[in-house]
């Protein structure tokens, strides 16, 4: 059962402010969450710098999978830390301890590391890799053990989605980029007819294409790579609306809890996604069942008939062969290192291997398969070990959270961008960070 805990109000005590029951710096403490709040307001953006290192180009072309990238994201993330530690310091002495406790667990890591390092098609690009998951591990503690983050995430997680969806919206109209300065935020200089973008073609949709001519739409990219990956963020941020994890955030916060879900939901739509659009009509059967208002179970009832709607008619143009040849690819990857598997990250460099055209370079549509093929068979039955026994897994099976660890696993199941993508990676990591903290068993252990 998850037991949710309103913050306590916070004191200054001989010159320490104390949040519940630990104390603080102040300088450090309104610095600290300020770092946070932006951190949070820029997880849409894709604003980094990439580097095009030799390993990273295949055919001579850039490969973005590839690409080290340094995100603003991952800048703030590190000052996020570094201020937590001076306005907490007590916190590195028991990160010490839990190290000392769990030796075993982390050789096991570090071993599985250096594994799959050694036995990678692309050394580099696994290391990276690595490193990626080294930081969102520190992000997932960070989340996990710093309890005054809710209010501010809340609001955070509302401004960036209206943002995100504003623009998407803008895009779908102007069938276009809007450019300018957005350029600097991750908008992508893209039209209906650049080679490779998700387009909507009404040719494809049955009674619309005996009544209007052929028509291409562009799907709405926001700041994202892709749509697929814009609606995937949309997904997990509604998620979080709609669940009592939000509620604990504050009492008083039900007009930024329906302005995320309608923002969120407008941006699932245009963007098209039909794995994102079944995904978010089976939430809101599951939070709304047990309504009895006759106009919330109307309203969803019409959202639902609306969703089922749109995907029904797009269905004729989901081409399903691109996503089975990737899983054919990732089998013939697979079996070429069943056991450690071929390298973290190199899901997209093996199609080099394969001599694969560069059209093919994608990951496989499915984050399991993708895992197993780069980290093996006994890769991933380590990193499941060390998971379950570094994070209170329970946290995930709660009745109060199970919407959002439904959201994750089944988009998942569907693409890649919950790892591949930053944006969508981070949010998830945040999520998961905090239904671990909201977790009774959690908060009885919590000593910082």
């Amino acid at each position: 059962m998850v037991v949710f805990h309103k913050p306590r109000h916070h004191t200054i005590i001989s010159g320490m402010r104390v949040f519940n029951g630990i104390p603080w710096r102040p300088w450090f403490f309104s610095l600290h969450r300020s770092v946070f709040f932006l951190f949070c307001l820029l997880l849409p953006t894709q604003l980094g710098y990439h580097f095009w290192p030799d390993w990273s180009l295949i055919y001579g072309r850039r490969i973005d999978y590839l690409s080290p990238t340094i995100y603003v994201t991952d800048v703030l993330l590190f000052f996020m830390i570094i201020l937590r530690i001076f306005a907490y310091p007590k916190i590195l002495k028991d990160g010490f301890c839990s190290v000392r406790r769990h030796k075993l667990t982390i050789t096991i890591l570090l071993v599985c590391a250096v594994v799959n390092i050694v036995y990678s098609v692309n050394a580099s690009a696994t290391s990276i890799k690595w490193l990626k998951v080294l930081e969102i591990s520190f992000l997932f503690l960070y989340v996990s053990r710093t309890p005054m983050l809710d209010a501010l995430f809340k609001r955070a997680v509302v401004l960036s989605l209206l943002f995100s969806v504003f623009l998407g919206c803008m895009q779908f109209i102007n069938q276009g980029s809007i450019g300018g300065a957005l350029w600097f935020l991750g908008e992508r200089n893209i039209t209906p007819d650049t080679p490779g973008a998700a387009i909507l073609s009404t040719g494809n949709i049955p009674y619309v294409s005996l009544r209007i001519e052929n028509q291409r739409f562009l799907r709405a990219y926001s700041v994202f790579s892709h749509p697929n990956a814009f609606a995937g963020y949309c997904l997990l941020s509604v998620s979080f609306f709609l669940s009592p994890l939000y509620a604990s955030s504050a009492s008083k916060g039900s007009v930024w809890r329906v302005l995320g879900c309608v923002v969120g939901a407008i941006g699932i739509i245009i963007s098209t996604s039909r794995s994102a659009l079944i995904v978010f009509t089976l939430l809101i059967a599951f939070f709304f069942r047990k309504k009895n208002s006759q106009v919330i179970s109307y309203s969803v009832l019409f959202l639902m008939a609306f969703c089922f709607l749109l995907v029904a008619l797009t269905f004729h143009d989901l081409n399903l062969y691109p996503r089975i040849v990737f899983i054919t690819y990732w089998a013939r990857g697979f079996i070429t290192n069943i056991f450690v598997g071929n390298g973290l990250g190199n899901s997209v460099y093996m199609s080099k291997s394969l001599a694969l055209p560069w059209e093919k370079f994608q990951p496989v549509h499915n984050v399991y398969l993708l895992l197993l093929g780069e980290l093996g068979v006994l890769g991933l039955s380590a990193g499941i070990f060390v998971v379950k026994k570094l994070t209170k897994v329970q946290a995930l099976l709660q009745p109060n959270v199970r919407g959002i660890t439904f959201a994750l696993f089944s988009l998942a199941m569907l693409d890649h961008f919950i790892i591949s993508s930053q944006q969508v990676l981070l949010l998830s990591v945040v999520l998961v960070g905090l239904m671990t903290r909201h977790t009774s068993a959690f908060l009885k252990t919590y000593t910082a």
